[in-house]
């Protein structure tokens, strides 16, 4: 986000997320998909709180959380060691 047009970059995506693709999740809320995830979330992420995502695993077969203490929306940037790490286990199991 410190490279020029990165921040504006993001800003226009998150904006398209919530005025075009959010509106529409509820067109999926009968739907289900049975692939491997395993969602690495911050605990402290200020607005998508752990209770905000339960429900996940009834629509995916393969779901996984894990919450990590201690970081919040960027945790690739907070915890890179950690999120490697994971990535590396997911893809041997997968």
């Amino acid at each position: 986000m410190r490279e020029p047009g990165h921040a504006v970059a993001g800003s226009r995506w998150y904006r398209t997320f919530l005025t075009r693709e959010l509106i529409r999740a509820g067109e999926f809320a009968n739907t289900s998909v049975d692939i491997p995830m395993w969602f690495l979330h911050g605990a402290g992420h200020p607005v998508i709180t752990p209770t905000l995502l339960r429900g996940y695993a009834e629509h995916a077969a393969g779901f996984q959380l894990e919450t990590v203490d201690g970081v919040g929306h960027w945790i690739v940037d907070q915890r890179p060691g950690l999120v490697l790490e994971r990535l590396r286990v997911f893809l041997l199991d997968t």
